[in-house]
């Protein structure tokens, strides 16, 4: 039988228990052999009844996750270990990232005032429509003067539908400063010879959309420019409105993350989480998990808040694609 020509590296990955390792290996190059190795010389090692229980294996499937462990299982079986070794490797976990997250919302939900049990909802379109129709007002994060300026610009219907399809990914600002001022003197100065008429036509149409802007206007469009793309009275007016249309978009995204945050809390009044708030939620349970009111004791606790950061930050986890060593 020939020797792969990495020999020596496949060793360490499967001796050397404190160290971590990231494989970058194509398809039937070994990858789920080494990781059952390295499982094997952590079940012969000392503290092995104290570590395996504690132990995380993150697949991309559940398919590839029982592979795994029954492979892993098999070989335990076949090295005759003690019972108690058997036993402890039993508790370990095999699965996805989104079932290892439920397994911690499940375990230690509560500590956020997760309700129990939480079911996972892959199609929620008639959840959200539920939801929607039930939403009576937005923008209660931002003041009465800012959110009705921005209900002047950007649509309610809009506003939810920006939300809906951030989906689970969290929409932050660092703070909505104030609606910036508007001055158009520039614009109104400029006289250009070439394009007389439509730098003409466009001052007109923005003296009648600044008219509408001081008056009680419930919406307004945006004043259209007439000048060409590539003209440097567009490019003037479009630096002139760059400051308001920034703060709209960070007021929207504002109104969107509060959005998300009342779907989120509905979800949960209903029982039901996404792929998207497993992580999230557990990413929360973990950050918090030092402070008085979440102080998870569980002995499998700690390895498992460094499993998932190791997953989420510095893909430590001891997942079937996140090692490094270079198999050719």
């Amino acid at each position: 039988m020939v020797k792969p020509r990495d020999e020596r590296v496949r060793a360490r990955f499967a001796s050397e228990l404190d160290r971590n390792f990231s494989v970058v290996a194509s398809a039937g190059s070994g990858k789920t052999t080494a990781i059952t190795q390295r499982v094997l010389s952590i079940a012969r090692s000392p503290n092995a009844v104290k570590i395996l229980p504690r132990l995380v294996v993150v697949t991309f499937t559940n398919r590839a996750a029982d592979e795994m462990q029954q492979r892993t299982r098999q070989a335990l079986l076949q090295e005759h270990l003690q019972q108690e070794v058997q036993t402890a490797f039993n508790r370990a976990f095999f699965g996805t990232i989104h079932s290892f997250c439920m397994k911690l919302l499940t375990d230690f939900g509560h500590y956020l005032g997760l309700p129990a049990p939480l079911e996972l909802v892959e199609g929620d379109d008639d959840l959200w429509q539920e939801f929607a129709q039930n939403q009576t007002r937005i923008g209660r994060s931002l003041g009465g003067k800012d959110r009705a300026m921005l209900l002047r610009f950007v649509q309610a219907r809009d506003l939810m539908e920006l939300a809906r399809r951030a989906r689970s990914a969290v929409l932050q600002v660092p703070g909505l400063s104030p609606c910036p001022p508007l001055d158009f003197a520039e614009i109104y100065q400029q006289i250009d010879q070439a394009g007389r008429d439509n730098i003409a036509k466009s001052q007109a149409e923005l003296r009648e959309w600044e008219r509408r802007f001081a008056g009680d206007w419930e919406y307004l469009r945006w004043p259209v420019c007439f000048t060409a793309a590539n003209a440097k009275f567009t490019q003037l007016w479009q630096e002139q409105f760059a400051p308001l249309r920034q703060w709209i978009c960070e007021a929207a995204t504002c109104v969107a993350a509060e959005v998300q945050r009342d779907y989120l809390d509905f979800r949960l009044d209903h029982g039901l989480v996404t792929y998207g708030d497993q992580i999230a939620l557990a990413q929360e349970l973990l950050q918090h998990s030092g402070k008085s009111y979440c102080n998870i004791r569980s002995p499998r606790r700690e390895f498992a808040k460094k499993a998932f950061v190791s997953y989420s930050t510095r893909h430590r986890t001891l997942s079937r694609c996140n090692f490094r060593c270079c198999w050719k």
